[in-house]
């Protein structure tokens, strides 16, 4: 069986939250500044170290740990895409389709890319898989063991 693959070359980075990062390296922002001053840095940082003045995608590593935190980060995305520094936005380990229609009807731009593990623990993200179906969006997903 012959199998044509294409290669797309997307260049790509996470807003990671104060939970998710390794604290005993220099982190990209200072954990104690807001979550816009947070997402503001830590986008900055990304765009110095990758070398580019934009992104194709970004995307917050995980929902921050209250809905408050995670709409304001969204916004801040948001404001990316508008200014044309980012091509997509989008929220990756989340498994709850209604934070993901939420965050659209609250914010008034609906997410764009979901980026899961895919495993069967989480009856291989069904739920989320079928949201983005219904609403346009990308679903990336990431093997596990």
């Amino acid at each position: 069986m012959w199998v044509s693959l294409t290669t797309q070359l997307a260049i790509c980075a996470r807003f990671t939250p104060i939970d998710g990062q390794d604290t005993t390296q220099p982190l990209p922002y200072d954990p104690s500044s807001t979550i816009e001053t947070q997402v503001r840095s830590s986008f900055a940082t990304s765009l110095r170290q990758l070398r580019t003045t934009y992104l194709d995608s970004y995307i917050l590593h995980s929902p921050l740990d209250t809905y408050a935190k995670t709409l304001e980060a969204w916004r801040v995305l948001i404001g990316f895409q508008e200014e044309g520094r980012v091509r997509v936005i989008g929220l990756s380990n989340t498994y709850d389709p209604s934070l993901l229609t939420r965050l659209g009807e609250d914010s008034g731009r609906a997410v764009q890319v979901v980026q899961n593990r895919w495993y069967e623990r989480n009856g291989w993200d069904r739920e989320v898989v079928e949201w983005c179906r219904a609403n346009g969006a990308q679903y990336q997903w990431v093997l596990s063991p």
